[in-house]
């Protein structure tokens, strides 16, 4: 899927009011594709489960932009759990 793949899936998200759990994992994922993934999770108000893919994850902490990702992390977890109380 690589970011483009994932960047597409944003876009679908910001419009989706149905869909409430996403599970995506080693797609090829990094930075920017988490960055959008956050982007259009600041959107939607549906998903409200959303496992951290961590195989994509892990390759992204070991590069040395770590802190982004826990970063843009927590910006994902603060999303869902703003979906959860809806």
């Amino acid at each position: 899927m690589g970011d483009a793949g994932i960047v597409a899936l944003g876009k679908a998200l910001e419009m989706s009011r149905s869909l409430r759990r996403v599970v995506l994992d080693d797609n090829g994922m990094t930075l920017v594709g988490l960055r959008a993934l956050a982007a259009a999770m600041g959107v939607n108000r549906s998903v409200t489960e959303l496992p951290m893919p961590l195989l994509d994850l892990s390759r992204m902490l070991s590069s040395d932009e770590a802190d982004k990702v826990f970063a843009v992390v927590a910006t994902l977890e603060d999303k869902l759990r703003r979906n959860q109380r809806l």
